[in-house]
This record gives structure tokens, C-alpha cells and sequence, in this order.
């Protein structure tokens, strides 16, 4: 139940239409060298939007307190 199936997108068009209406989406501001990914599993799902620097967005769900912790780059946000 925690991991998380990771999808990635060519456009921000892309992800944006394989996304629910209620999901995240964590954003960079859009460049041409934006990555473009969905993370999710039968409970959650967050879109990410970043620069390329190395560093994979990491998502990870803590089923005892119920939070669920994204972070990409320099952008963190706890869900």
C-alpha cells in the first residue's frame, strides 16, 4: 500500500489530462526543461512539475499517522 507507481509525461498538457480533478500537483515554474511525472497508489495521487537537477520527486506515505510527505527540489509539502 505504500509504494507508489510512477508515471512520466512528455508535456504538462500530458499529465494534466491523466490527472484527477482532485489530485496534487506539486509545480516548478514551466520551462522547457520541466520533467513531468504522476505518482500514486490505491489511496493517493500527486503530479509533480520540476527541473531536472538529478533528484527523483520523493513521495512517502506514513500509514500509522496518516501523512503523506512529497518533495521535489526545493518545494516540500506534507499531506
Amino acid at each position: 500500500m505504500n509504494s507508489f507507481k510512477l508515471k512520466r509525461y512528455e508535456s504538462f498538457i500530458e499529465l494534466k489530462d491523466d490527472l484527477k480533478e482532485d489530485t496534487i500537483l506539486i509545480s516548478e515554474a514551466l520551462s522547457d526543461s520541466n520533467k513531468f511525472i504522476k505518482a500514486n497508489n490505491d489511496l493517493f495521487e500527486a503530479g509533480f512539475i520540476y527541473y531536472d537537477t538529478g533528484l527523483q520527486p520523493q513521495i512517502k506515505m506514513l500509514c500509522q499517522s496518516q501523512k503523506i510527505f512529497l518533495g521535489v527540489n526545493e518545494i516540500f509539502f506534507l499531506y
